[in-house]
């Protein structure tokens, strides 16, 4: 039994080290009002547990011009059309994100141009802007999870 505490005790306080953030799902979209803006899922590390998302939209500078809700079953939807190229659905709690560009204003440097690291922590960013949210219907959370499959 000593011999298993020494283990435990030289072994166990080892230093937890955290993933850096990083943006997945991105895609760039040209937009009407913005120009080029580039759409992702900003996620940070959950040590002991899932990851943290939320969307962010950037322009082309890397500023950030909209972020959502911070969720742990964040999933970003590229539509094609017209006036919202792209939503977010939260499979948790069963809402779609929809971009609300008239919201939307240049802040923080997430990303200089060309530089892939440096990413703040979903949880560093301010409250979410730019995006409003409402509950999915029936048939869209649906069709949102065939298309996860």
């Amino acid at each position: 039994m000593p011999f298993l505490f020494l283990i435990f005790a030289l072994f166990l306080p080892a230093p937890v080290a955290a993933d850096s953030p990083y943006l997945s799902n991105e895609v760039t979209i040209e937009h009407a009002d913005w120009g080029e803006i580039s759409v992702g899922m900003l996620s940070g590390d959950g040590i002991l547990g899932p990851n943290p998302k939320r969307l962010v939209v950037m322009d082309a500078d890397g500023l950030l011009l909209a972020t959502s809700e911070i969720s742990i079953s964040l999933e970003l939807f590229e539509t094609r059309s017209r006036p919202q190229p792209f939503v977010g659905y939260n499979r948790s709690l069963g809402l779609l994100y929809l971009p609300e560009p008239t919201n939307w204003e240049r802040s923080l440097l997430i990303r200089p141009p060309g530089n892939k690291t440096g990413l703040p922590f979903p949880e560093e960013l301010s409250a979410s802007y730019g995006f409003s949210s409402r509950k999915v219907a029936f048939h869209e959370h649906l069709w949102y999870e065939a298309r996860l499959i």
